[in-house]
């Protein structure tokens, strides 16, 4: 029977080891990963708040704290950290062994003795066990010396846990300086977005008659290759815009998490705001060193040697042991089959004497090191402040320049144009025009958003959290809300120019400021624009001829003779101050008057005059003329809706009137360029159209400006400002 016991284990384990000898795994399977494939999609954007409007900078930093993968992962990281820290402060507490059991034996436990006096042997056999009985035991153990040292490590794990806090606002600087920029970058490319395909049409359309006149050797051979080659060489520079454009916005959608295909809107300010650093570069270091991630983590990497010294020192102890327990045996031999027991212990590892000065000299160097470590690493972040700070002016910089380069480009493009219509230059000529002013208007989106970058760099190397410490909600729209706060002075030290504007001076200022002019000298029958600007006015008036005007504004005048014009203001005290300003009329060649590019227009549905001779008020005319953001060219698509009009006052050669510009009531941000100049030159633009293409007698064209001055819809919702940005003509068509 002993034998068949025995035979049956040895069995049973055999299977045991055999089975665990024989384990395999099965390689992956295409439907295992398309369906890890599956998941993995569906939790990357899993409870994100949907987009369904056009979102702010802010708005795109936030869904970028609350989504970003990257950012997820660190959060995920931290809450490990701070999981370990609680697993390792409960081995702080006594061990409470609990234990039981049951034996049984095939037959008894039963001895024989000797006595050890005489030697003689007594033969009975005796035992006091029972053959089969149950066990239980439950004690609690404390080593004084092992709660010492898990102390310690506890510390060191909360201080880790810090750390990886300090990693991920490390990943949130870096995130909201990538926001920064990427969100500017892709705001450029929507608002060239559809501006580039008409183009490259014209390019190909271009290159195709090129490729005719080749073949047909209309053109000796090398200028057609040299004219083709000019033209190939514009269209690969404009497929590498239209490349560069199209991958602005998916490099802002991952950063935010948006599915890639997901339609992104971006809000377009009402002006590029210039940005500024509001304080001097020994208050930035002084903040660097402070908030740093970097540096608090080298603290706490300090912390962390200093605890390894005090456990190296605690292992040299001796260790003290309590026990106290409950036991229980069913063993029916026992007399008290329950009792309790305690005790105490003394250990004490004597080689740990040996060894433990070398280990707390280790331990010292570790501090030294971190020491040396946080040393460098300050030097490092100053050193990053400065190059920060100089960095922000020189793409300051480099942005004031591509702003006037874009403006120039303008220019060129405008005179172009009009050069192309008069057929005093080729198509080669109006097509490089256009393709550089297009690529300048981006490149100024570029070096803005390089400039936004080096801000972000500036808060980043300050090591600013874009959070407080606290927030209402961790939605979106509270989240943004405390970001665009986190972005103004005096938290944020790269801020928006007219956030840091002095305010004005108590004392009133003096109400009037000398006129200025646009061109200082006209031909008789070309219009100039006079323009002025008043502070702290409460009545102008400018004369001869012209009357109450408004503290600041500009109109055109076109004087038969050289004439002086006087603005006069009355200011809080009624103390009049006058400015005056000449316009001189000599007999000489017309001077082209140069627009300054304006924000764009969006059209609206363009009517004509009716052609009603006996109506002495024309119909009020909105014309459907869109313009180019930062533009006041008129666009190709618009001469035909421009000659309808031209038309209607040939027809009725009595007709005078005026072209008036609007807009809405939203700043535009630009030097030298309010709502009031960008409706002027608008209108300007037209009325000079009309005049040197289609022979309009100028006196009967009056160009004004009104600013936001007459909205017909409401200011405050895109449509209604859409409708505001219009251009009218009323005519009078005699009696």
């Amino acid at each position: 029977m002993k034998r068949q016991l025995q035979k049956t284990t040895l069995a049973a384990i055999l299977c045991v080891l055999t089975a665990g000898c024989a384990v395999t795994t099965d390689p992956m399977v295409k439907e295992d990963i398309l369906k890890r494939i599956a998941s993995d999609r569906e939790s990357m954007y899993k409870d994100q708040e949907p987009l369904t409007t056009a979102i702010t900078m802010e708005e795109a930093m936030a869904r970028a704290i609350k989504y970003n993968l990257d950012h997820r992962l660190k959060l995920m990281e931290e809450a490990l950290a701070l999981r370990q820290t609680d697993l390792v402060t409960y081995d702080m507490l006594p061990r409470l062994v609990a234990a039981a059991g049951y034996t049984e034996r095939d037959s008894f436990n039963a001895s024989s003795s000797v006595n050890v006096d005489t030697g003689v042997p007594n033969f009975t056999n005796s035992t006091s066990q029972d053959k089969g009985h149950y066990l239980g035991d439950l004690t609690l153990t404390w080593n004084i010396l092992d709660f010492g040292v898990t102390y310690f490590q506890a510390k060191q794990q909360a201080d880790r846990a810090h750390i990886m806090n300090e990693r991920r606002r490390k990943v949130i600087h870096s995130i909201m300086q990538q926001i920064r920029q990427a969100y500017w970058l892709a705001l450029g490319a929507q608002q060239l977005e559809g501006r580039c395909e008409p183009l490259l049409k014209q390019v190909r359309k271009a290159l195709e008659d090129a490729s005719s006149i080749e073949s047909e050797k209309l053109r000796p051979p090398m200028e057609t290759l040299t004219y083709r080659k000019s033209l190939l060489e514009i269209l690969k520079q404009l497929e590498a815009f239209r490349d560069e454009l199209a991958q602005a916005k998916p490099r802002l959608a991952s950063l935010i998490n948006l599915p890639p295909g997901q339609t992104l809107i971006l809000v377009s300010p009402s002006k590029l705001e210039m940005l500024d650093v509001t304080e001097k570069i020994e208050k930035l270091e002084d903040q660097a060193l402070l908030l740093r991630p970097e540096l608090i983590e080298a603290d706490y990497n300090e912390r962390i040697s200093r605890n390894e010294t005090y456990k190296a020192i605690a292992r040299m102890l001796p260790g003290m042991e309590m026990t106290v327990g409950g036991h229980y045996d069913s063993n029916s031999f026992l007399v008290n089959q329950k009792w309790v027991e305690g005790g105490a212990r003394v250990t004490w590892n004597l080689l740990n004497l040996l060894s433990g000065p070398t280990q707390i000299k280790i331990a010292k160097s570790q501090t030294e090191i971190a020491q040396a470590q946080r040393l460098a690493l300050s030097m490092a972040i100053l050193t990053q402040v400065h190059v920060a700070y100089q960095d922000f002016f020189n793409r300051k910089r480099q942005y004031e320049l591509s702003e006037q380069l874009q403006d120039v480009d303008a220019r060129i493009y405008e005179q172009t144009v009009n050069q192309a219509k008069s057929g005093s230059t080729n198509q080669l000529n109006e097509i490089r025009s256009a393709t550089s002013a297009l690529m300048a208007e981006f490149r100024s989106y570029q070096n803005y958003a390089s400039l936004q970058n080096a801000c972000g760099q500036i808060t980043a190397t300050l090591g600013q959290d874009p959070l407080p410490e606290t927030v209402t909600s961790h939605e979106i729209k509270p989240l943004a809300e405390a970001i665009a706060a986190r972005l103004k002075p005096p938290v944020d030290y790269c801020v928006p120019v007219s956030a840091t504007a002095a305010k004005p001076a108590s004392q009133p200022e003096q109400p009037a400021a000398a006129p200025t002019l646009e061109l200082e000298s006209i031909t008789k029958g070309n219009g100039t624009i006079l323009s002025w600007s008043s502070s702290n006015a409460t009545a102008c008036e400018i004369e001869p001829g012209i009357g109450k005007v408004d503290p600041r504004g500009e109109i055109s005048v076109a004087p038969g003779t050289t004439t002086k014009y006087t603005l006069t203001c009355q200011g809080p005290d009624n103390r009049p101050v006058s400015r005056s300003a000449t316009v001189t009329v000599p007999v000489a060649a017309a001077v082209p008057v140069t627009v300054i590019p304006a924000v764009a227009v969006v059209p609206a549905v363009a009517t004509l005059p009716p052609g009603n001779a006996d109506a002495r008020l024309c119909k009020q005319t909105i014309l459907a003329l869109e313009f180019d953001n930062a533009r006041s060219t008129i666009k190709p698509q618009h001469f035909a809706e421009l000659k309808k009009l031209a038309d209607f006052l040939k027809e009725f050669p009595e007709a005078t009137g005026e072209i008036s510009g609007h807009t809405d009531n939203r700043p535009l941000g630009m030097k030298n360029i309010d709502n009031q100049i960008l409706s002027q030159r608008r209108a300007d633009t037209i009325r000079s159209y009309l005049i040197n293409t289609f022979g309009i007698d100028p006196k009967r064209i009056v160009a004004k400006g009104y600013g936001a001055k007459k909205p017909i819809a409401d200011n405050d919702t895109a449509e209604g400002r859409q409708k505001n940005r219009r251009i009218e003509t009323n005519f009078s068509c005699g009696k």
